[in-house]
């Protein structure tokens, strides 16, 4: 009798237990490693994530069992999680299961450079599990603080056979978060590499070659117009050059501060050389309308953007993204404008507007998971930039054969009447003699 109570106790001890445990156990998700060739794997389904208002905790804090409660499973269908314009830090927690007879070593890889710190905590093997080791890198850190030297940041995870592990990640950004996380194959993520760089050489071995193209035809001709495209494509390119990682890669590797705002400097300065482009390129057509108002004034708030991020980048960040947004609308409406009017520069404009814009939505729609990750998708914003440039190339090309077609017909009409001249001068002539 008292051992069938004792039983009947343990099992209602037990159903209490697992009761209390299953919920956890199944919000708790858990990727299991295989064999996933040379595909990447989004890791945005299996990460749970917690939101740090005063980003003061630390790894500590996160081990105990009071805050690992709180984390959250996402079980996102994007590649990325967005959490928009925030000063908190965020911290995400990946259970990873080998269940295989060998260690597996993996890359993680978060594709977004514009993150000011990115702390990458694993298990300390050597210590028994006992504790964690970490990597802190990020754009406001010094290239040296990277774990794989990558334009990315990217972290080897080595999982012992037959083993469990739980990682974190600590992430804080400038301006919007947006953190697509992704788990490779060594063999994978060094194909993806190779072909990475070679993608990026050759677009800016293209900026390079227009560069210089442009360069040599202002030596020719002497037209400001193409020494301003010139500006705005060094602008561009060097943004996006910091955008992706590539200069802080190659160029200022110990700038630490000045890498995590040099491309909102350098996005304005680009937005500010094509304010001045368009602006003399639809001269013709706005210089007594309320347009030329509205591009003096956009000038002027995209330097105060400039200096703004120079001085006090955490106050103006806001100020210079609405800025570039407010900018791009502006350069779109005034291309319609003059495409109403029949203005032939305008017909170019809309045309390498709408390149890099759908360029851009392409990136936004493929982390949202809207789209596939492909070549297109991934270099959206190179692409359309790139269609965007020769584009702007075909406008000047096209106002330089307009400018010499009219000069002609002016050439034209002046032979034409010097000729009426002389024979109106021969008439009289044979008038007088008769």
């Amino acid at each position: 009798m008292r051992t069938c109570l004792f039983i009947s106790r343990l099992v209602a001890i037990l159903v209490v237990i697992l009761c209390n445990i299953a919920p956890a156990l199944a919000n708790t998700p858990v990727l299991t490693l295989t064999d996933t060739a040379n595909q990447p794997l989004s890791l945005t389904p299996y990460l749970e994530v917690l939101e740090d208002t005063s980003a003061q905790l630390s790894i500590d804090d996160f081990i105990a069992p009071n805050h690992a409660q709180q984390f959250l499973a996402q079980q996102s269908k994007a590649e990325a999680l967005s959490y928009g314009f925030t000063r908190s830090a965020y911290w995400l927690k990946l259970t990873i299961l080998n269940t295989s007879s060998t260690p597996q070593i993996r890359m993680l890889e978060v594709a977004n450079y514009a993150l000011s710190y990115v702390d990458f905590y694993y298990p300390d093997l050597n210590n028994s599990g006992a504790g964690y080791s970490s990597f802190k890198t990020g754009a406001a850190m010094p290239f040296s603080s990277r774990a794989i030297k990558n334009r990315f940041y990217v972290f080897p995870v080595n999982v012992p056979a037959r083993s469990q592990q739980v990682i974190f990640l600590r992430v804080q950004a400038l301006d919007g978060l947006l953190i697509p996380a992704k788990l490779w194959t060594t063999d994978g993520f060094q194909e993806h590499t190779r072909q990475d760089y070679v993608t990026q050489s050759a677009y800016y071995g293209m900026v390079l070659a227009m560069v210089l193209f442009n360069l040599l035809l202002f030596v020719v001709l002497k037209d400001k117009l193409y020494l301003i495209y010139v500006f705005f494509i060094a602008c561009f390119a060097t943004a996006l050059a910091s955008f992706n990682g590539l200069m802080h890669e190659f160029v200022w590797q110990q700038a630490s501060s000045w890498s995590n705002i040099a491309h909102f400097v350098g996005w304005s300065s680009a937005f500010l050389c094509t304010t001045t482009f368009i602006y003399l390129l639809l001269y013709e057509l706005i210089k007594t309308s309320l347009w030329s108002s509205i591009f003096k004034i956009i000038a002027a708030m995209l330097i105060v953007a400039i200096v703004g991020m120079l001085v006090k980048p955490t106050l103006f960040v806001l100020f210079s993204v609405a800025m570039n947004g407010i900018t791009s609308i502006v350069f779109y409406l005034v291309s319609i404008f003059g495409v109403i009017y029949r203005y032939r520069p305008a017909y170019f404009l809309v045309v390498s507007f709408s390149m890099l814009g759908f360029g851009g939505l392409m990136i936004v729609l493929r982390g949202l998971g809207a789209l596939p990750t492909n070549f297109l998708t991934v270099n959206g914003l190179q692409i359309g930039s790139a269609l965007e440039m020769i584009t702007l190339s075909l406008a000047l090309a096209d106002r330089f054969n307009q400018i010499r077609k009219e000069k002609a017909a002016d050439q034209l009409l002046l032979l034409q009447a010097e000729q009426a001249l002389v024979k109106n001068l021969q008439n009289r002539e044979e008038e007088l003699q008769s």
